[in-house]
């Protein structure tokens, strides 16, 4: 058995990194917790298991978060297509007509993004991201605190937390394949050209 320091020691982290992770997670493996005068006590075998868990865990969650980020991504080719040849086919437009272009499209541009219509595709996604870690992780954290305080078995709680996770999959596969539907006729396009 090891105290708080060696644990933090044979790990390469520091103490208040312990205090982090204990803190993270409820269920982190401990084998005493410390009090005034008593200190922490850790089994190291199962605190390297359960970070190898928590570590594979949260590459298929980045994995996966990634993958709904990727889909959601608007390229800026799609939001600003080429512009429109000019009347007379195959006729090559002047530089003053393609400077007047041009123009036209960053004034439509920064209209769309005065309007809320248009908006940087790394903010929305930083945004989504760090919105949807955080409402798993505290979701996570909640079925885990509800069950140890409505005293369920381990093993109910972690069925509990396999359903939710599963719940979310799903809700996340279902929010992808409506925004890869065609756009209904009565949805808002913004027409850039």
């Amino acid at each position: 058995m090891l105290n708080k320091r060696q644990m933090g020691n044979r790990l390469g982290v520091s103490s208040p990194t312990m205090t982090a992770w204990l803190e993270r997670w409820p269920d982190f493996p401990v084998v005493e917790r410390g009090t005034n005068g008593a200190s922490y006590s850790f089994d190291p075998e199962a605190v390297f298991k359960f970070l190898a868990e928590r570590r594979e865990e949260e590459a298929l969650s980045r994995s996966g978060r990634d993958e709904a980020l990727m889909a959601l991504q608007l390229t800026f080719a799609e939001i600003l297509p080429d512009p429109p040849q000019a009347p007379g086919a195959g006729r090559k437009l002047s530089t003053k007509e393609e400077i007047d272009l041009w123009k036209l499209r960053d004034l439509k541009q920064k209209a769309a993004k005065e309007s809320r219509a248009l908006v940087i595709v790394a903010e929305v996604e930083r945004l989504f991201e760090n919105a949807l870690v955080k409402l798993s992780r505290d979701a996570g954290t909640f079925i885990r605190r509800l069950g140890q305080q409505e005293r369920w078995p381990d093993a109910q709680i972690r069925s509990v937390e396999a359903r939710f996770a599963e719940m979310q999959r799903k809700s996340v596969s279902d929010a992808l394949a409506t925004l890869e539907s065609e756009p209904d006729d009565h949805e808002r396009q913004l027409d850039l050209t």
